[in-house]
């Protein structure tokens, strides 16, 4: 059995703030590549999906070495898997039913990419599993 993790992106570029403007969002960096290559790493196959199908926007506070401790290699990894790798780049939608026709009778797995420090996954056997990606990367 193939093990499929679906990494839930967001398209949002801007995000209403408290003052009644808007400004600027987007997934960030560190928080939805780490742990996809993290999974990666583990023997899952990733599905990207999205409201609306384009590729996430990576917020641009996000961009930076110093989202991955200062350490310049691995922010160079993340920005290469995040323009190059396959999984990054066919991206679903969740409103098409493309979504629902492909993980039909799938118990799981999701990663939601909305967290910081950890991030938490549900395997095929539907066995929670939390890891700090921090310490693999």
């Amino acid at each position: 059995m193939t093990k499929r993790v679906l990494v839930l992106g967001s398209n949002a570029t801007r995000i209403e703030v408290q003052d009644g403007g808007t400004g600027s969002t987007g997934n960030y960096l560190n928080e939805t590549v780490v742990p996809a290559m993290a999974l990666i790493e583990a023997g899952y196959n990733l599905v990207l999906a999205t409201p609306n199908v384009p590729k996430p926007h990576i917020d641009e506070a996000s961009d930076s070495a110093v989202h991955f401790g200062g350490d310049q290699a691995a922010y160079s990894r993340a920005k290469g898997f995040w323009a190059n790798d396959p999984a990054m780049d066919q991206v679903r939608t969740l409103l098409s039913g493309e979504y629902s026709r492909q993980w039909d009778n799938s118990p799981g797995p999701f990663l939601d990419t909305g967290t910081t420090e950890h991030f938490h996954y549900v395997d095929a056997n539907s066995e929670s599993t939390h890891r700090d990606h921090r310490a693999a990367h």
